[in-house]
């Protein structure tokens, strides 16, 4: 059955980028046609729709980082974005479904890597699952039907066409 979910999920995945879940959900392409009664999803995840646009992405001339230039426009469509980060709780059905594997601190972290994971800590059953890495992310959100937000989306999610280095300041 597994298999069968992440087969039929497989033809609706595009292009996806290394993001840890802690930092974000899933997307969902904004396709009527996807969410048909035969397509019920092991979780129902609170979701927003982010209303496709065009956008500068990138920095131009003055600032930034070296992989931020050149500034280039994108022209993106409107996708659904997970409201919440994945909690502990949501990730651990896909463990207990024998589809995901347990996390586990990267070796980098240090010695005190394993105080800083929630997975398995009782109290952060709500908290967002960190100590995932990219590929167990990625079969989270195809194990959910979903995938991992691009680039350009995660970009466009987090600052929609302002030019602001820190939009979510402003709020």
């Amino acid at each position: 059955m597994v298999k069968a979910i992440i087969n039929r999920a497989m033809g609706l995945l595009f292009l996806m980028v290394a993001m840890a879940l802690g930092s974000s959900g899933c997307v969902l392409e904004a396709n009527p046609n996807y969410r048909g009664a035969d397509m019920a999803m092991p979780l129902v995840l609170p979701e927003v729709m982010i209303q496709g646009d065009t956008f500068k992405m990138g920095t131009g001339v003055d600032g930034g980082s070296a992989n931020e230039k050149p500034e280039y426009t994108v022209d993106l469509g409107s996708f659904y974005l997970e409201k919440t980060e994945v909690t502990v709780t949501a990730y651990q059905k896909c463990v207990e479904a024998k589809v995901c594997s347990v996390p586990h601190p990267h070796p980098d972290m240090g010695e005190s890597a394993d105080s800083q994971c929630n997975y398995g800590v009782a109290g952060k059953e709500m908290h967002p699952v960190n100590c995932v890495d990219w590929m167990q992310a990625d079969l989270f959100c195809r194990w959910n039907l979903k995938a991992l937000p691009t680039e350009e989306q995660w970009e466009y999610a987090a600052r929609g066409t302002t030019k602001s280095e820190y939009p979510l300041a402003v709020m």
